[in-house]
């Protein structure tokens, strides 16, 4: 089995992610690791080299972050399950713990007080909805596919199609309730927020950082809504259902901010230190 086939494989396996219903970060994803795996075996990439190519490929890979290195794994190892390729199990890399950024309470308040001034900045009602609902939670991938649809105002819930392209429901506080509505009556078009992935991370990084002096993500906001509703005395099962996660042990890490949270507290408001 030659080059020419593996190409097929390849091209087949692609056809089937989609036809899979794989969300478009997914598959683009996978695209880009398997391309660059291409690019790495060349001529040499047939079914019977494949599984020593997989190594040496991520051996090449090596001084990347773990993160990466597992991705790559992944992609691979998903192709070579579709096209029955022999594969390895290979000892990986571990992702370091990393505990979530989040804005403090105050940053988070200054922020949204001198977004709701800027009143005559260009896309002032698009960019205020969104701000408030990333900070209910909801992903950048899960914002952008919002509609009209998505919304139940008197309930203050919004459906949206999350990871695994399953249909979840996030809460709405007041704030954001009341500035989507207001957006969506000037907006007529059903998409509502018309802008790719990168144009969300760029327009959240530049009014953060005119506002805080801080270039946060989309991501930061969600960060920092679990964090302060653990603060404000939420159960971690609650903030679990909040984030929409499918176990418990993803919103574990959360109770690891919270503690070191406590302790700076502790360390920077203790009348003895």
């Amino acid at each position: 089995m030659g080059v020419e086939m593996m190409e097929k494989i390849i091209a087949e396996f692609f056809e089937e992610l989609v036809r899979m219903g794989r969300s478009e970060c997914t598959v683009a994803g996978y695209k880009n690791d398997i391309s660059q795996f291409e690019k790495h075996c060349g001529e040499r990439l047939t079914a019977e080299t494949f599984r020593l190519l997989v190594r040496d490929f991520l051996a090449a890979h090596s001084n990347q972050s773990p993160r990466t290195v597992r991705r790559k794994y992944a992609a691979l190892r998903s192709l070579a399950k579709f096209g029955n390729l022999n594969f390895d199990n290979i000892c990986l890399p571990k992702i370091p713990k990393r505990l979530p950024k989040s804005l403090r309470q105050h940053e988070i308040e200054k922020l949204f007080m001198l977004l709701r001034k800027d009143r005559k900045s260009p896309n002032y009602l698009r960019d205020l909805a969104i701000f408030e609902l990333l900070y209910c939670g909801l992903r950048n991938a899960e914002l952008r596919r919002l509609t009209h649809e998505s919304f139940d105002f008197p309930a203050k819930m919004v459906k949206v199609i999350g990871k695994g392209d399953k249909e979840v429901i996030y809460n709405l506080s007041d704030a954001a309730v009341d500035a989507t509505k207001e957006y969506i009556e000037r907006r007529r078009t059903q998409q509502l927020f018309n802008l790719t992935g990168g144009g969300l991370i760029f327009m959240v990084a530049n009014r953060s950082q005119r506002y805080i002096g801080k270039r946060i993500t989309p991501h930061t906001l969600r960060h920092s809504m679990a964090m302060h509703v653990l603060l404000a005395g939420a159960d971690i099962r609650m903030v679990q259902k909040m984030l929409n996660h499918s176990s418990i042990a993803t919103t574990q890490i959360y109770t690891e901010a919270y503690d070191d949270v406590v302790a700076k507290a502790f360390n920077t408001c203790h009348p003895h230190n």
